[in-house]
C-alpha cells in the first residue's frame, strides 16, 4: 500500500495506491483515520479516498470503509471514493459493494486528479504544507526540512536515509521552489515524482 496526499479542486484528497491486503489493513485504519481527524479538526467534513491505482481490497479494508462512511455521515459529511480502479469497480459489482456503501452515506465520484490549480490573485501567496507521519507543517518562505533543518527536525532524526542536508523551500509567489541539494544519495519526492539533486 502506498499512500500520498494531494489537492484536487482545491480540496484534500488521500491517495491510495497498490494492494489494500489484510497485511495494510492495520497501517490502512490508521492513515485513514489521522486523515478524517485532521479534516474535521480544520472543520472539512467531505472526505475524499482516490482509488484508481488499487488493484485488489481486502474484506477488512471494505468495512472499515463503511464504518468511516457512517461516521462522517454522522458529521454531516460525505466519504467520497473517487475514480476506483477497473479491478476494483468489478470487485464492488459482484458483492455489490456500491449499494451498501451508499446505503451508509458514502458516494462515489469520478474527477481529474490533474486539474490545474486553482487561480491565483497576482499578490496572493501560495501555502505549502508538509505533511510528516500524522503532523502537518505549514512552511514559510526560506524553510528548511531535514535533521539539521528549520522545521520539524526532531521528526526527522531517526528516520533511515535522511540526510543532514536540507531540502530549501522558497516562495516564489504563485508557486514554491525546493532546492535538493547536490547529494546523489539524497532522494526526494514532489507529486509522486522523485526531484533530481541540484
Amino acid at each position: 500500500m502506498e499512500v500520498a496526499f494531494e489537492i484536487a479542486g482545491g480540496r484534500p484528497v488521500l491517495v491510495l495506491s497498490r494492494r489494500l491486503d489484510d497485511e495494510a489493513a492495520a497501517r490502512f485504519n490508521r492513515q485513514l483515520i489521522l486523515w478524517v481527524e485532521r479534516l474535521f479538526n480544520r472543520g472539512i467534513t467531505d472526505v475524499a479516498i482516490e482509488l484508481s491505482g488499487v488493484s485488489y481490497v481486502s474484506s477488512e479494508i471494505l468495512r472499515s470503509l463503511l464504518s468511516m462512511a457512517k461516521r462522517v455521515r454522522a458529521r454531516r459529511g460525505t466519504l467520497y471514493i473517487l475514480n476506483p480502479s477497473p479491478e476494483l469497480e468489478e470487485t464492488f459489482g459482484v458483492i455489490g459493494f456500491r449499494e451498501i456503501f451508499e446505503s451508509y452515506g458514502g458516494k462515489f465520484k469520478q474527477i481529474d486528479l490533474a486539474s490545474p490549480p486553482p487561480e491565483r490573485a497576482s499578490g496572493d501567496t501560495a501555502q505549502l504544507d508538509i505533511i510528516v507521519g500524522d503532523r502537518v507543517v505549514a512552511c514559510q518562505d526560506g524553510d528548511a526540512i531535514g535533521t539539521e533543518g528549520s522545521v520539524a527536525p526532531e521528526l526527522l532524526v531517526d528516520l533511515p536515509g535522511v540526510a543532514a542536508r536540507p531540502v530549501v523551500f522558497q516562495n516564489e509567489g504563485a508557486h514554491w521552489l525546493a532546492t535538493v541539494p547536490p547529494d546523489p544519495g539524497s532522494v526526494v519526492r514532489v507529486d509522486n515524482q522523485v526531484i533530481a539533486p541540484g
